[in-house]
């Protein structure tokens, strides 16, 4: 199983990033971040704050993604290579996405597949191949 590091940037007071108003805390959330960029069987878990701001009457996150390298997913590896072979193999978007979530306790959504295997799609065929992806 791997190791769980928690960074929390749940703040109950923040300034809004529009107009510089102090803002409460209105909710928090988590989110897990499995590709790190590194080669380590950990995970980072990310707890962040939700705010609104009063004067501007809008809602804003501190969720600071400086924490996760870029372009980085929040899906293993595996369950990308999976949603693919899964659809590949015949089955629908609905349904890899099912098995998914049946299987490997993960929710995806299908148009998330969808995109994974269009890019999967598009870098085979970067060799100056054409071909209809439509």
């Amino acid at each position: 199983m791997p190791r769980i590091i928690t960074v929390s940037a749940n703040k109950s007071k923040v300034p809004c990033p529009k107009c510089g108003h102090e803002s409460k805390r209105h909710s928090a959330n988590s989110r897990i971040v499995y590709h790190l960029g590194i080669d380590c069987q950990c995970r980072l878990k990310i707890i962040y704050s939700k705010h609104y701001c009063k004067k501007c009457h809008k809602f804003f996150s501190n969720n600071n993604r400086s924490y996760i390298p870029y372009g980085r997913s929040k899906y293993s590896t595996s369950v990308h290579n999976k949603a693919i072979e899964y659809y590949n193999g015949g089955m629908s978007l609905t349904e890899a996405s099912t098995a998914l979530k049946e299987l490997h306790h993960v929710r995806v959504p299908p148009t998330t597949i969808y995109d994974w295997w269009r890019s999967s799609q598009i870098i085979q065929h970067s060799d100056g191949v054409s071909s209809n992806l439509s």
